[in-house]
């Protein structure tokens, strides 16, 4: 399984994500689902599907500007244990997957995780 990501470049604050398979179907929801980025830039690696769904004339591939995804990638593997490394932990429920990227975007990505503290105290 794969989750499609997507945050905002500038600000790193996360816009979206879809819980799919590798192919350009997928994609192509995902980016049905974003309509605010019709108009802007995207960036990604070299995946042969993006060119195809976002369009060449909007998409820069290369390195120099996935490593804020990277960063979120990695920082959701530190808060999340259900997404580390496939030997150590792994989810198994769709449904629980979605709800703890839920939880992740909204008090640790786009908001502050002492608001989540808060509510249990």
């Amino acid at each position: 399984m794969r989750i499609w990501k997507a945050i905002d470049h500038n600000t790193r604050k996360f816009i979206g994500w879809q819980c799919g398979d590798r192919s350009s179907k997928t994609l192509t929801e995902f980016f049905g689902r974003l309509d605010l980025w019709r108009s802007k830039r995207a960036y990604s690696d070299f995946y042969v599907c993006y060119a195809d769904v976002v369009g060449s004339h909007r998409l820069q591939q290369g390195k120099q500007n996935t490593f804020k995804i990277e960063q979120n990638n990695a920082s959701q593997r530190h808060w999340l244990g259900r997404f580390g490394r496939r030997t150590k932990i792994a989810t198994r429920s769709l449904d629980m997957l979605n709800k703890s990227l839920a939880l992740f975007q909204r008090f640790r990505v786009n908001g502050n995780i002492e608001e989540l503290l808060s509510l249990l105290k």
